[in-house]
């Protein structure tokens, strides 16, 4: 079962967390430690929080050190089981934390931001006592692999470019057909429109528009029955010549 120490280290997996942390030299008496110091990775603002633990009632109640704490941290949290501490006994500058069951901190009341000066001792601490400062070094292996990476990584751009560049070469070939197809209409449609204002019509005229319908209508059924009257006429014609010649040829023959 997790402790309430290693729910707040899951918290601040993304931050320095330093747990049993002093506020100073180790070999003076004169120190204080917090149950566990985080600073959050962040510039703005720059962040440090306090979390003193408590088990018990009686813990809580004996405690006459915690303001203490207060120039170690921004933000200064008490830390318990469920319902030990309410929020309403604890002076407003300090925020108050339940430990439920699992990993699950809740939050009964949010300790406010504090300016404070940076407590340069209790760093020279950590960076002392608690931290581990390596030099980095890359292998041999690491640095090809990472050129290597790199390289790859380059070629594959190279060819979303050029399949990129063709898409949009094809697309913009593609409106400019368009729009050469689209200027051929408008023209067309622009010499329409001369052609029928200079036969008395006007375009933008619904009624002058239905009139040359009905008049064009007109016109042509009567071209067609004079176009048949002519056919009928020229059959008629035809068919007596065809009997003239009939004659002609049978009076030869006699």
């Amino acid at each position: 079962m997790s402790t309430i120490l290693d729910k707040l280290k899951a918290k601040h997996t993304d931050d320095v967390f330093v747990a049993e942390c002093k506020n100073g030299p180790t070999h003076t008496a004169s120190h204080r430690r917090l149950d566990a110091w985080v600073m959050k990775k962040s510039w703005s603002p720059i962040t440090m929080l306090g979390y003193e633990i408590k088990q018990s009632r009686s813990d809580f109640l004996q405690d006459n050190k915690w303001q203490a704490y207060l120039p170690c941290c921004h933000q200064l949290y008490f830390v318990c089981p469920k319902g030990i501490i309410q929020p309403e006994e604890l002076p407003q500058d300090v925020g108050l934390l339940w430990a439920g069951e699992g990993e699950r901190l809740f939050t009964k009341r949010k300790a406010p931001y504090r300016a404070i000066e940076l407590p340069a001792e209790l760093l020279v601490y950590v960076l002392m006592c608690r931290t581990q400062v390596t030099r980095e070094c890359v292998s041999q292996k690491e640095y090809r692999d990472y050129w290597v990476d790199w390289l790859k990584q380059k070629n594959e751009d190279r060819e979303l470019g050029y399949h990129v560049k063709q898409a949009i070469r094809n697309r913009v070939h593609t409106a400019e057909v368009s729009v050469i197809e689209a200027t051929r209409k408008v023209d067309a449609y622009s010499h329409l429109r001369e052609e029928l204002k200079k036969h008395g019509v006007d375009p933008d005229n619904t009624w002058s528009i239905h009139n040359f319908e009905r008049e064009l209508g007109d016109m042509l059924s009567g071209g067609l029955q004079k176009l048949n009257r002519n056919l009928a006429t020229l059959e008629r014609t035809m068919e007596m010549v065809r009997s003239e010649v009939d004659e002609l040829v049978k009076g030869k023959a006699a």
